[in-house]
């Protein structure tokens, strides 16, 4: 009998070892389980917190300005009676009853700011748009053209200017639907007649500096 436990007794030391090993892998398993899940809820409420206080959207439908994170930058009045358009800080809306209603669930273009506004007077689809990017990652800023009141747009700014150039003001031409201004700072104002597909300097950079009020030579059309 004390040869047959004293043969047994190396073993339990072994299983009691074993069995905190297995015990101890468990535990770890269930702790990076834990640990990891409270990451992801983290994450994800970071995200929605984010989300929510970042929004770009009316907080109240049918009101533009009702997000305390937007304001207004500009607003002109369409060809169109009725039609009244509102740039913001998030985009452009549009209303076409005078203001009394906003259809729109958030602003067209809500990536960008829109600091001025202009609307051909020979086709009262087409607007043109000072747009700034809000962000700045692979953004561009400058011009904003649509032909169907707004539904689409296409962005486009006069090739070759200095980085240190940016766009301040737009106006519409009478020479036809694609003719618009655009006043740059450090570059003067421009012109193209074909929504920005090509521009052409008419002042010169050294006399931009401080924005004029009116084109050169030209009757400036009140926004």
């Amino acid at each position: 009998m004390s040869s047959a436990r004293s043969s047994m007794s190396p073993r339990a030391p072994d299983a009691e070892r074993q069995t905190k090993v297995k015990f101890s892998w468990h535990t770890r398993i269930i702790r990076t389980f834990i640990f990891g899940l409270l990451i992801i809820v983290i994450v994800v409420a970071w995200r929605f917190l984010n989300a929510y206080n970042n929004s770009a959207d009316p907080r109240v439908a049918g009101r533009p300005l009702s997000n305390p994170h937007t304001h207004l930058h500009t607003g002109a009045l369409g060809e169109k009676p009725g039609v009244l358009y509102l740039g913001t800080h998030y985009g452009l809306f549009a209303s076409t009853d005078g203001g009394h209603t906003w259809l729109q669930s958030h602003g067209a273009l809500n990536n960008y700011m829109v600091t001025a506004i202009a609307v051909s007077p020979s086709n009262p689809n087409v607007l043109a748009l000072i747009v700034i990017t809000t962000h700045g990652l692979g953004q561009q800023s400058g011009i904003a053209f649509s032909r169907d009141s707004g539904s689409t747009w296409q962005i486009r700014a006069p090739s070759g200017l200095s980085s240190s150039t940016y766009p301040y003001s737009v106006k519409a031409g009478s020479g036809g639907s694609g003719q618009f201004y655009a006043f740059y700072f450090y570059a003067g104002w421009l012109e193209t007649r074909d929504l920005g597909a090509h521009w052409y300097p008419i002042t010169f950079a050294h006399r931009s500096r401080q924005c004029q009020s009116s084109l050169p030579g030209r009757r400036s059309r009140s926004l």
